[in-house]
């Protein structure tokens, strides 16, 4: 048969076991028993982190702490941040943080300081890539803004018109322009953070959509008792504004685009020309 007993303080103590037969005769034994104080051996706080962070960047610090713990606490210049084995530390202010953690136990208390710097912020770089190479009058030419680093809004100006890009409010990064005109048209795109603003330019060619006009003239013709109906069929290729048909006679008659020609003749030989006329850069 076997007893248990808690000790609560420490010591030595006569531990007696005294039995009774059946006669009533009792016999009893005695032995000493010591106890002892606990031994708890002190925790170590221990943490790893880096010794600078960028400018909105975050890291998350992670107890590596060692034996027994009952508690934990983060601080951040003095003040309690969290009670969990980790947190996040945010760089959203530039300056020198002392991260300290303190671990407690039954062997007392432990704590380690690190001090985290983040950095002023950087001006972001500013990027800007067009979407075609040789853009033509009429084409809706897509420009992606690529700016890199912190930065909240960046604005493309063209031509006196601008068009902005809210990143808080989206992440779209590219813009949408149409070209009306031809010959070199400047973009510029500026992008705004925190630390400053940057600018970058790029200049492209818009290409005529317009192809240099060829005249071609064939005919139709309808045989009838002493005249001749002709139609002179305009066939010209490329970007035709107006023709030009020159009779047999000298006169000229003038036509919107390819439009045909009618004309009833009396019987004899005749000859036609046609001249076309495209925009300007063609003449």
């Amino acid at each position: 048969m076997m007893n248990d007993h808690e000790y609560q303080t420490d010591g030595s103590f006569d531990v007696i076991h005294e039995v009774t037969d059946a006669f009533g005769r009792k016999t009893s034994t005695s032995k000493t028993v010591t106890v002892s104080k606990p031994v708890f051996t002190k925790p170590i706080a221990m943490f790893e982190a880096p010794a600078s962070i960028q400018y909105g960047g975050t890291f998350r610090v992670v107890s590596e702490s060692k034996g027994e713990i009952e508690g934990l606490a983060w601080q951040v210049d003095g003040g309690v941040v969290s009670k969990s084995n980790s947190f996040e530390f945010v760089g959203d202010t530039a300056g020198t943080y002392k991260v300290t953690l303190v671990v407690n136990g039954p062997g007392g208390e432990s704590r380690i300081t690190k001090n985290i710097t983040v950095p002023d912020p950087a001006a972001p770089i500013a990027g800007l890539v067009v979407g075609a190479a040789n853009p033509k009058v009429g084409d809706t030419l897509i420009l992606t803004d690529t700016t890199t680093g912190l930065h909240t809004r960046s604005v493309l100006a063209l031509n006196g018109e601008t068009l902005e890009r809210d990143y808080a409010r989206s992440s779209d990064r590219s813009f949408a322009v149409t070209l009306n005109n031809e010959g070199k048209v400047k973009f510029t795109l500026t992008a705004y953070g925190v630390g400053g603003s940057n600018s970058v330019s790029k200049i492209i060619e818009v290409e005529s959509k317009h192809v240099a006009p060829v005249a071609k003239l064939a005919a139709n013709y309808t045989n009838a008792r002493g005249s001749l109906d002709l139609e002179l069929l305009n066939e010209s290729e490329g970007t035709v504004y107006r023709s030009v048909y020159h009779l047999s006679d000298g006169e000229t008659v003038e036509k919107i685009g390819t439009e045909n020609l009618n004309l009833s003749l009396e019987p004899g030989t005749y000859e036609f020309k046609v001249t076309v006329y495209g925009p300007d850069q063609f003449s």
